[in-house]
């Protein structure tokens, strides 16, 4: 028997998923809250919705007797987690038994990726603290083991399979995804010494995330060595990015500056914003989807933020069917249109969309709404806030279709069971 706690967290996502019986066990699945997330009411801030959040799990959950799983690495599933580390708190050393993560870690081109789209969103647009040296960070202090998943991989003694990402195990993982990062780094490149100057950042960037893959594999997987010894080569990693950064940022101000086109600064803006969307959807391709192993009168299906093309592969799949009915399915990224995919097939009693406001500007607002044809599945919907499906943001324009919660929704308390 399943039970599932969905907390409010605006525009992200944190779950826990409660499996009851004879082994009881709580796993918490993500915590985070996207950057520009509309916080409002008695949450004044987003650093104190994270602490709330974090607080509110420890108390109800002691040490060590709940697991994590992170679908992938983006800042609104993982920055709560982050606040856990550098709060300081000893309530949150060794907080959690184990965490689960897709199996990355063995892909130079693939961490590199992570840290490319980190780069041009600080180039490009202000940003939170996050950065995937801060997770690296909380694996060291708040994480007792380490476990990583790929499709076919059970956990949680077993009562979880594992349905993306896929292994590949055709491809070196040296150059695993190198095609994909080349074709980045190639449509930002503009010739001449900009370019030159861009293989520079390509060879930094490859060179630290291989010193990662290394440190990854051989300190934190393995635990060996001292929290301080770890923390210590973080902070060269630190050292090694901001070279990397500064780079990156000075070839922004060199094309912006080119003289003789008025148009090169917008347009070196939209070719960076092109490649943090590409950036974005390769990095979900790391993005762990699991069900229950065995067919049973409750399963449950959790999406995380998986691209629509990937979830249609594992519906074609036959080697890990997907249960003909759930009780529970987890719709990936917010609800949001470009990740839409027709669950109704699969009889959902409940669906989970982790939804709410996101500060940009009107016309950008639809993107980010639940999409219209979520309301024709027929469940109960579980929305954790309600802010995002009424009207338009900075808008007096009403939605161009009704409100998806028409079941429970968590706003504005902090979380519901269901």
């Amino acid at each position: 028997m399943y039970k599932v706690e969905v907390y409010n967290t605006y525009f992200g996502d944190c779950t826990i998923l409660k499996t009851l019986g004879k082994k009881n066990s709580n796993l918490l699945v993500d915590f985070g809250i996207h950057a520009n997330s509309h916080v409002s009411g008695i949450y004044s801030d987003k650093e104190l919705l994270k602490q709330e959040i974090a607080e509110d799990i420890s108390i109800r959950y002691p040490k060590r007797n709940i697991n994590l799983l992170i679908t992938h690495f983006h800042e609104d599933h993982v920055n709560g987690l982050i606040y856990m580390y550098k709060s300081g708190s000893a309530r949150y050393k060794n907080y959690f038994k184990k965490v689960y993560m897709a199996d990355v870690w063995e892909y130079p081109y693939a961490i590199a990726m992570l840290l490319l789209e980190d780069l041009l969103k600080k180039t490009k647009l202000p940003r939170t603290s996050f950065s995937l040296f801060y997770l690296l960070d909380f694996l060291s202090v708040c994480v007792n083991d380490i476990e990583l998943l790929s499709r076919g991989r059970k956990f949680e003694d077993d009562r979880f399979i594992t349905l993306w990402p896929e292994k590949n195990n055709k491809i070196t993982p040296k150059t695993f995804m190198k095609g994909e990062f080349d074709d980045v780094i190639r449509e930002l490149k503009y010739g001449g010494d900009i370019e030159k100057g861009l293989d520079d950042i390509e060879k930094g960037l490859i060179e630290l995330s291989e010193k990662i893959v290394v440190f990854f594999r051989n300190e934190l997987l393995q635990k060996s060595g001292t929290v301080r010894e770890r923390k210590g080569q973080i902070k060269s990693f630190r050292k090694d990015y901001k070279v990397v950064q500064e780079k990156i940022s000075a070839q922004h101000r060199k094309v912006n500056n080119l003289e003789g086109n008025n148009n090169t600064e917008g347009n070196n803006n939209k070719k960076i914003e092109e490649q943090i969307l590409k950036l974005h959807e390769l990095n979900h391709k790391f993005n762990i989807v699991f069900q229950n192993s065995d067919d049973e009168n409750e399963n449950i299906l959790f999406t995380g933020d998986i691209e629509k093309n990937h979830m249609k592969k594992i519906a074609d799949r036959t080697d890990i069917p997907l249960h003909k009915k759930y009780k529970y399915i987890k719709i990936p990224h917010h609800g949001t249109e470009n990740h839409y995919f027709d669950y109704s097939k699969y009889n959902p009693e409940t669906i989970i969309i982790n939804n709410g406001r996101i500060n940009v500007k009107c016309e950008q607002t639809m993107a980010y709404r639940i999409y219209r044809e979520y309301r024709d599945v027929c469940a109960i919907h579980v929305c954790t806030n309600s802010n995002n499906c009424i009207r338009c943001y900075r808008c007096d324009k009403n939605c161009m279709w009704a409100c998806t919660c028409v079941g429970n929704v968590v706003y504005p308390r902090l979380y519901i069971e269901c």
